[in-house]
This record gives structure tokens, sequence and C-alpha cells, in this order.
């Protein structure tokens, strides 16, 4: 149990010292920390809790490593700063070096998407 806050299925299994209602309630603090409200805690079975945990375990993992690509990206400015002043991009490194170009809309362009998705043209609508 290196993280206190990871619940596995073990961890709610029934202890023979321990009632289920004992044991379901040391593990209020875990779903608080996740973000489950305690009133919605008491109404999922332990299956469903140990989903919330997971869910929660991979949003961390999502978290962490968006946070280090982000430093990465951040250590690349620094360094041609620093390095290469010159060489500094005028935009962010993410940012399409060619904006797209919106195809103008014409009524015969909405006319065609609108008989596409089954709408009746010329009063024809007979609602």
């Amino acid at each position: 149990k290196g993280d206190r806050h990871r619940t596995t299925q073990s961890d709610l299994v029934r202890s023979d010292r321990r009632s289920f209602k004992d044991n379901w309630q040391s593990h209020e603090i875990d779903a608080l920390y996740i973000g489950v409200s305690l009133e919605l805690y008491w109404n999922l079975t332990p299956n469903e809790f140990i989903k919330y945990c997971e869910a929660h375990s991979r949003r961390e993992k999502f978290r962490i490593e968006t946070s280090d690509a982000l430093n990465y990206l951040l250590g690349q400015y620094i360094g041609l700063a620093i390095r290469a002043p010159k060489k500094y991009p005028d935009r962010p490194f993410l940012t399409k070096t060619q904006e797209k170009k919106m195809m103008p809309i014409t009524d015969d362009i909405l006319l065609k998407t609108a008989t596409m998705l089954g709408a009746k043209i010329n009063g024809n609508d007979r609602r």
C-alpha cells in the first residue's frame, strides 16, 4: 500500500475483525479525496467504488503526463531564448503554420446539407 489513496478490491474485502460497515466507513476519506460525495459513496457497491478509484488514478496519470509534456515544451522555449534567441519561434510550436480557410457556405450547399439530413424543402414539409 504505497499510495494511501489507492483503494483496491482486497482493501474492501470484509475483515474478520471488522464489520462491513466499519470497513466501508474507513474508506470515506478515500472517497472524498477522489471527489466522490459521501452520499454517493454510501449508495455504491464496492465494485462500483473501485471503478471510481481506477478512473481517478487514470485521470491523475493523464494530468501528470500532460504537465510533464508542457514542462518539456517550456524547457524548449527557454533553451531557445537563452542559446539562440534569433531562432526563437514567432508562434507557439503547436500552432499550425497555415490557417485553414473555410469554404464559403452557399445556399446550394445549405440546401444539399438539409436534404441529406432529411429536411423537407419547398413546402413539402407536412408536419
